[in-house]
């Protein structure tokens, strides 16, 4: 499972709880895209503007934002070069 990396995103009805849920899981490499911070769960990260409204994410696909430099999200989900 060390080789094993879960992106989620907020969306399509995704609640507070349904990232606690996701929080919760027993993994080590595991990230949620979120519509705002929510600092009390360590694997939800929020990228500046990249929400559509309060309760959905943009396609990440979209987002100009070139993750594989965001050593901060690389960290968050254990991920090393």
């Amino acid at each position: 499972m060390d080789n094993l990396y879960i992106i989620m995103v907020q969306k399509d009805g995704c609640t507070e709880q349904d990232i606690c849920s996701f929080d919760s899981l027993k993994l080590k490499h595991k990230v949620i895209f979120t519509v705002k911070e929510y600092p009390q769960y360590r694997s939800a990260y929020y990228i500046p503007k990249s929400e559509v409204d309060m309760q959905n994410v943009k396609n990440l696909l979209i987002i100009k934002v070139d993750l594989l430099e965001n050593v901060g999200l690389m960290n968050l989900i254990g991920f090393h070069f």
